[in-house]
Parts: structure tokens; C-alpha cells; sequence
């Protein structure tokens, strides 16, 4: 226990660090329209004028534009504590990631910390607290859902229940592509495991569901009283396609009118293979590369660390019957993957599941190398 309590705190420790280098020294990157959208609502939220935009309310998830109001309401309209906060959250995410490797997984000590370490410095969640987008309140809500998940999966107690229903739900107010994932892992649940059907445990998934319905309800009925409309949410990405999913700025957009079955299965195709896009392309990485001339090197780099570490990931598909644990790790993994490939993918949309491939990743490692050294 004394050696993950120092783990832990390296850990935070460095990834605080990093947060120091990268406010000090990374440029400034170009505000996005969505970046201008929850930073005006979570503006007009802290001067009393409720979720609107533009005057009018809001269709947008009301979770990210609450968390920046909050930190406006203690530190005034500052981006930079913004990030700090993001960064902590960021160090919070290690502290979890850790803890799931070491009960769940029987990581080592070293184990636990290298793969704890692989994810605070993976180069997307060093650069994304940098940004005021939804990336990582979201991915911190999912992560806990995740060790909820487990800890469910290992002890299927009302507690355990509960507490996954509000994260889920949470996390579905921060970004809405996490709406239907609750019903998927109990579709395959219910699929999966036998003792699931019994009464007690269904009793206890339909508690899950009730929790994260509870949890996310009030933005549904606010919409329909504000629209008269049932809609649960409103999304941008429901009603575009990309002919260049890799959002350079020569993309084009697929006006969906004007689309055909021949068009729409192509690209869907195109989509599942695209989901796993390692991305470090685009304005963000211009910018990056005026100031480090250096940078198309390392982002060379991480293209080959991110495939090395995806195919060791794939790798733990030999573990699924096995462990319930990796299967269902995949079947988040899927829900991810599905969703985009029917809507469409871009690199940071594949960030919610790379926590998960670097668990799966040094899992596989794991068992490589023991299955080396019972040969040798």
C-alpha cells in the first residue's frame, strides 16, 4: 500500500509538472466555434441569463458550459485556470487509471506505473487540457464510470449500481455520444452473463439504467418545454458527414440531402478503419510546428507508437472468452467504434477509448513476456 501511495503521487506529480512545461512554453492554439459556444454560455450562466446563446436557449449539453461557469464564478473569465483544472483533472485520471490496473488487472507496481505513466504523457492527453473543449471532463467521468464498471463486474452490489448510473450520466450531460452506452452494456450483459438474468441482478442493471435516466432527464424535459420537442439531445454531428474525415481545412462537408446510398456506404466503410486515425494533423499542428521545428518528427513518432500500442491492444482479443473484464473493456471499445463509423470519426473522437488501449496494450505485453519466459 506504501508503494502506490508513492506511485500515485509520482504520478500526479509529474503530470503537474508537464502542466507547468506545456501553460509556459505551448503557443496559443486558434479558438474553435465550439470553444466560442460553451465559453459564451457558461458566460452568460455566471451573469444570470441562464443556457442561452445568442439570446435564445441553448441545444447544446449543458456539462461542459456548467464546469467553465463554475470555474468563472471562483476565478473570473480566465482561460488559463481553465486549463490548470484541466490538467488536475488529467492527474486525477492517473490516479484512477492506476488504481483500475492494480485491482482489476494484477498489474505489478512497475507494471501499474509504466502503463499508468504511457497514459498521462500520451501526446493527445498532454495537449488537449491546453484546449477549452470537452475531452477531458468527459473522458474523467468515463474513466470512472469504467472502474465502476469493473468493480461492478467483480461485485454486483445496489453501491456499485448506483454510483455507475450517476457517472454515465454525468458523462452523457458532458457529451451526449455517450447516451446510449449504458443500454449497451446491458444489452450484452444480459448476453454474457448468466447470472445477469437472475432476479436479483436484473434488478439491479434496471437500478443502473433508472440512476442514469434520473441523472439525465431534467435537460430532456428542459428541452422540451423550451422547443416542445422531444429530443434528448443536440448534436452537430448527427446531421454532418464528411467526404474528408480527417478535418483538414480542406474538408467538405456532405449535405445530407443530397446524399446517396452509394456515397453514404462508402464513407461509412471508409469510417471504420478511420475511427483509428492517430490524427496530430491540422491548424492545431501548424501552429505547432512554427514554434518546435522539431515537431514533424515527434508527430512521426507517435503515429508508430500509437499502431504499435493499438496492434499489442487487438493483441488481448485472444484473452475475451477468458476474462470478462477484457471483453467488456472491447465492447466499450465497439460502442465507440460503431458510433463512429455511422456518424463520422476525427482523432479526438477515438480519445475516449485510447485509456482503454493502453490497459489492453500492457496487458498483452504482460502475457507476452510471461509466455517467453515459461519457454525459456
Amino acid at each position: 500500500m506504501k508503494k502506490d501511495s508513492i506511485n500515485i503521487v509520482f504520478i500526479v506529480v509529474l503530470t503537474l509538472i508537464v502542466a507547468g512545461l506545456c501553460l509556459k512554453f505551448l503557443p496559443s492554439f486558434p479558438v474553435t466555434s465550439d470553444t466560442e459556444e460553451y465559453d459564451t454560455v457558461a458566460l452568460n450562466l455566471v451573469q444570470g441569463k441562464g443556457l442561452t446563446l445568442d439570446n435564445e436557449p441553448t441545444k447544446e449539453p449543458l456539462g461542459y458550459p456548467l464546469f467553465l461557469a463554475g470555474i468563472y464564478s471562483l476565478f473570473g473569465h480566465n482561460w488559463q485556470a481553465v486549463q490548470i483544472i484541466q490538467f488536475i483533472l488529467l492527474a486525477g485520471m492517473g490516479m484512477i487509471f492506476y488504481l483500475t490496473t492494480r485491482k482489476f488487472f494484477n498489474f505489478s507496481l512497475i507494471l501499474a506505473l509504466l502503463s499508468s505513466l504511457t497514459f498521462v504523457l500520451w501526446p493527445y492527453f498532454i495537449f488537449y487540457p491546453n484546449l477549452i473543449t470537452t475531452e477531458i471532463l468527459f473522458i474523467f467521468f468515463l474513466l470512472l464510470s469504467i472502474y465502476f464498471l469493473l468493480s461492478f463486474l467483480k461485485e454486483p452490489s445496489l453501491k456499485n449500481s448506483l454510483i455507475l448510473g450517476v457517472l454515465l450520466g454525468i458523462a452523457a450531460l458532458v457529451r451526449p455520444v455517450a447516451l446510449l452506452l449504458p443500454f449497451w452494456l446491458v444489452l450484452f450483459l444480459l448476453i454474457f452473463l448468466k447470472s445477469a438474468r437472475t432476479k436479483t441482478y436484473f434488478f439491479k442493471l434496471a437500478v443502473f439504467l433508472v440512476v442514469f435516466t434520473t441523472v439525465f432527464s431534467p435537460w430532456v424535459i428542459r428541452n422540451y418545454i423550451h422547443y416542445h420537442e422531444l429530443f434528448p439531445v443536440y448534436s452537430h454531428v448527427i446531421e454532418k458527414s464528411y467526404i474528408d474525415p480527417d478535418h483538414v481545412p480542406t474538408s467538405q462537408f456532405l449535405e445530407s440531402e443530397k446524399l446517396d446510398l452509394k456515397t453514404l456506404a462508402l464513407s461509412r466503410l471508409r469510417n471504420i478503419y478511420l475511427f483509428w486515425n492517430p490524427g496530430a494533423d491540422g491548424l492545431n499542428a501548424e501552429v505547432l510546428r512554427e514554434k518546435f521545428p522539431i515537431i514533424d518528427f515527434l508527430l512521426y513518432a507517435y503515429r508508430v507508437l500509437f499502431f504499435m500500442v493499438l496492434a499489442l491492444a487487438f493483441w488481448s482479443l485472444k484473452a475475451i472468452r477468458q476474462k470478462k473484464k477484457i471483453l467488456f473493456l472491447w465492447i466499450i471499445i465497439f460502442y465507440f467504434w460503431a458510433l463512429h463509423t455511422m456518424l463520422f470519426p476525427y482523432p479526438r473522437y477515438t480519445m475516449p477509448v485510447i485509456p482503454i488501449i493502453i490497459i489492453l496494450a500492457w496487458f498483452s505485453l504482460r502475457n507476452i513476456a510471461y509466455k517467453i519466459g515459461e519457454k525459456t
